[in-house]
């Protein structure tokens, strides 16, 4: 029960932190290249930090909408559909967690 714990603790956050909001700038001001630069950085610094995957899905978005390219449409469905489950998997770890340690009497982080 503690091993299953313990590997839960290393499940993905959703954290605001200065590469991310960097990131999240840069893609406001449609500067794709350097908010995917900011991106890269958070992802190596902070693997478990699933917020770069919203950001991502952000520039998929944009540039679908901006370019109106079918390719880029495509891709746009592609990738969304693999972040998606990526979040939906972390979601449900981070449910089974909270109602793990509901039951153990802790405080629900």
């Amino acid at each position: 029960f503690i091993l299953i714990l313990g590997r839960l603790d290393a499940v993905a956050n959703f954290t605001w932190t200065d590469n991310c909001k960097t990131a999240y700038d840069y893609t406001l001001k449609l500067n794709f290249k350097k908010a995917a630069e900011f991106i890269a950085i958070e992802k190596k610094k902070n693997p478990i930090n699933k917020l770069p995957i919203y950001i991502e899905s952000q520039i998929d978005f944009l540039n679908a909408f901006i370019s109106e390219r079918k390719s880029i449409l495509d891709t746009l469905k592609e990738n969304n559909s693999e972040r998606i489950e990526l979040l939906k998997t972390q979601l449900e770890i981070l449910l089974i967690k909270n109602l793990l340690l509901q039951k153990c009497n802790y405080k629900v982080l």
